[in-house]
Formats: C-alpha cells, structure tokens, sequence
C-alpha cells in the first residue's frame, strides 16, 4: 500500500525548484542591500525566509487546488 501525499510530476518538480531558486536569489539581494545599509538580517537569513516562503506558497497552491 502506498501513500502518496503529493502527487507533483517531473515538470511540476521542476517548476517549484526554480521558483524557490528565485526567490532564494531576490532574497539575497534584499539581504545585501540590508548587509550594504549595517541593518540587521542579511543575506542568509532572507533567502532562508524567501525560500521558506516561496515553498510554502508552491506547495499550498498545488496541494489544494
């Protein structure tokens, strides 16, 4: 018996890996302009919350749509 919580195909995997890429990449530019102004969270924390974010908003759409 399997269970299949998500039923993502190749395309679908690979379409949520570049939009987490993306948003990990504007994530580090926010993260540098805050690093460049001495304000706190830098790069790797934003593109933590960015790639968190973006995840969990690829997956709820997928998921319940």
């Amino acid at each position: 018996m399997d269970i299949v919580i998500f039923r993502f195909g190749a395309s679908t995997e690979v379409e949520m890996l570049l939009r987490i890429l993306f948003a990990a990449i504007v994530g580090c530019i926010i993260g540098l302009e805050r690093r460049q102004a001495a304000r706190s969270s830098g790069i790797r924390t934003l593109a933590l919350v960015a790639m968190g974010a973006g995840a969990f908003t690829f997956v709820s759409i997928f998921r319940f749509a």
